[in-house]
């Protein structure tokens, strides 16, 4: 006749106490802000490096405009390459030292205004006139 037996609990095997249930979720609860402010600082830093290399592509056009039909035909252009989020830039442009110059510069839009950096992003680029 075959006997069952009876199996030991497995010594790694911990049984929950009543005091843990719930655990994790404090856990999350604690971590969630921490993972939130990293992904809304993640998106506004990308949103500023995104605004410079517009504004300097802008003003890279505009100083090329510029430096072959003169420095109206340069902001104009510059303008024109602004994307819709960045119409607020200024543009500047002028000629000194023989060299054309475009400047913009703008406050990057973002996305969580609370946040409330104050702080403006600008380029310049000195073509030589052809």
């Amino acid at each position: 006749m075959a006997r069952s037996r009876a199996h030991p609990p497995h010594p790694l095997k911990k049984h929950r106490q009543r005091g843990d249930r719930g655990s994790q979720f404090v856990e999350f609860a604690g971590f969630l802000p921490l993972v939130l402010i990293t992904v809304v600082m993640s998106m506004e830093l990308f949103a500023s490096f995104l605004a410079m290399e517009r504004l300097e592509n802008a003003a890279r056009n505009g100083a090329r405009v510029a430096a072959e039909q003169g420095t109206q035909a340069g902001t104009d252009a510059a303008r024109d390459s602004l994307p819709g989020w960045l119409s607020h830039a200024e543009v500047t442009s002028g000629f000194d030292d023989g060299t054309f110059y475009l400047e913009t510069s703008a406050k990057p839009p973002f996305m969580y205004p609370a946040a409330e950096f104050d702080f403006e992003i600008s380029r310049r680029v000195d073509m030589p006139a052809l």
